[in-house]
């Protein structure tokens, strides 16, 4: 008992140390979400992005390799088997360029931007750059990862810019069927 009365003291100094910087943290902790709200992006309706988009199409990543450009850069290229082109000229492969890529040691990471996996099965909404090279429409939120509804069955899509680290769809973003994103796409891209 005697033990305890001289570890309360200390107890004491610390509670009384914690409360005073309480309302601090508290304070810290809302300025670093607000600032993290701050840069989120707002997700563009899929029938802008059909509009805005030269080519949308579902297909599969059949490959992906890192490149260099002129000055040295590295950047990823990425090749879809198409399997259906929703708006733009039809194709059987569309070949996607990107900004973030792993090329030996170096790596070049823009925030926003899409990751593709080998095999995935994707919407692309895509502008054509410069160089004639499809890219994606509004970062992240122009690609679509196609899964199985493990419940109904019904393929379903969830933009990658609605999403966020693990694959977790953000508060109210919900993936929708894959039936409803080609139609919302074919009725938007006037």
């Amino acid at each position: 008992a005697g033990r305890a009365m001289l570890l309360f003291p200390r107890h004491r100094r610390m509670m009384s140390l914690f409360a005073r910087r309480l309302p601090h943290l508290i304070a810290l902790t809302a300025v670093g979400f607000a600032s993290l709200r701050a840069t989120d992006i707002p997700l563009t309706p899929i029938e802008e992005l059909a509009r805005r988009a030269e080519v949308v199409v579902r297909g599969s990543v059949a490959s992906i390799e890192a490149l260099r450009d002129g000055a040295g850069r590295p950047f990823p290229r990425l090749e879809l088997t198409v399997a259906e082109t929703w708006k733009g000229p039809s194709t059987n492969r569309l070949t996607v360029v990107q900004g973030s890529a792993v090329l030996g040691q170096r790596q070049v990471r823009v925030l926003g931007e899409p990751e593709f996996r080998l095999g995935e099965d994707a919407v692309v909404f895509a502008v054509f750059n410069p160089a004639g090279e499809a890219v994606t429409l509004d970062l992240a939120r122009g690609k679509f990862s196609v899964k199985t509804n493990a419940i109904t069955g019904q393929l379903t899509a969830l933009s990658d810019g609605a999403k966020v680290s693990g694959g977790v769809a953000l508060p109210g973003q919900a993936p929708v069927t894959l039936a409803e994103l080609r139609e919302r796409v074919k009725g938007g891209r006037q």
